[in-house]
């Protein structure tokens, strides 16, 4: 089995731009039935863009339920076979903790399509 990088709760929290999404677990987004039953941290690439990060409780459920905007809009713009789906692997399924952890790094890699937090221009 592949070793993949871990980060702790407060490595991301402290420094969210230590994670690189394109050297973590991944599958395309073909292959998205096939993803493991784990809490975790995850993110939509496609070639070098990083377009999106969330958290889910269980990624497998979570991709493969109804109602997934960015899988809708991969399918609804025919972008199956360009998008690679990437996870960090998160201990134990404490929504708060998830959702800390998803926002900081929102917030330090700045995916294309997460417009859910306010961006604030350095003064």
């Amino acid at each position: 089995m592949a070793s993949y990088p871990s980060f702790s709760v407060d490595q991301i929290l402290s420094n969210p731009n230590a994670v690189n999404p394109w050297l973590l677990e991944a599958k395309p987004f073909t292959q998205k039935r096939e993803l493991p039953s784990v809490a975790a941290i995850y993110f939509v690439l496609r070639a070098d863009e990083l377009l999106y990060i969330g958290s889910s409780i269980n990624l497998r459920k979570r991709w493969n339920g109804s109602g997934h905007r960015i899988s809708q809009l991969i399918v609804d713009r025919h972008l199956e076979n360009e998008i690679q789906l990437t996870w960090l692997r998160c201990q134990g399924n404490q929504r708060l903790y998830l959702q800390n952890m998803e926002m900081a790094l929102i917030r330090g890699l700045d995916p294309l399509l997460n417009k859910t937090f306010k961006r604030t221009k350095n003064k």
